[in-house]
């Protein structure tokens, strides 16, 4: 088997091999205070802190990410801070950033907890980007708008699944 370089592993369709660099700066949100409720597997819970980035990454990747970060700052049961991570086909910055409904091609949820974290990526989920109301100055944007969960997502343990739902966000 042996150790494969960068270059053949991209060319073999080695999705671990592969590294894409940003295309553009990486634009921020301003983080804001929050009072967001959603659901995980198993529990609802509220939110109180919110951020976000976006990035556009080259060829072989060719692709856009925008991460929304939730933020719970009680954490008095173990409660995990969400980021769902949003993986588009390739989207201009200034295109991203109007009023729009964006089709996900890949859906991930990291969970970050004070005992540990995991991340997972969901490539059947059916998830739509809305934004509302956007703005971009320089590299800083602000704006309104909601993730939609549009079919339940099925979890790793067959009992438990996310649940279809809307997931709002503003900075």
């Amino acid at each position: 088997m042996g150790c494969q370089k960068k270059e053949e592993a991209i060319s073999k369709g080695n999705p671990y091999m592969v590294n894409c660099v940003h295309l553009e700066p990486i634009s921020n949100s301003i983080s804001t205070n929050c009072n967001i409720k959603f659901w995980d597997i198993m529990y609802e819970y509220t939110y109180v802190w919110i951020e976000s980035s976006f990035y556009t990454l080259e060829a072989p990747c060719n692709e856009s990410v925008f991460k929304v970060k939730y933020m719970n700052s009680l954490h008095d049961h173990n409660e995990p801070d969400y980021t769902f991570i949003l993986k588009m086909n390739y989207i201009k910055r200034n295109d991203f950033f109007k009023p729009d409904t964006i089709n996900v091609k890949l859906f991930s949820i990291e969970e970050d907890e004070l005992t540990g974290g995991s991340i997972v990526g969901y490539p059947n989920a059916d998830v739509t980007l809305i934004w509302d109301e956007v703005s971009l100055t320089g590299n800083t944007y602000s704006g309104k708008g909601k993730i939609v969960i549009h079919k339940d997502i099925p979890y790793y343990y067959p009992a438990y699944k996310y649940p279809a739902q809307e997931i709002p966000f503003e900075f």
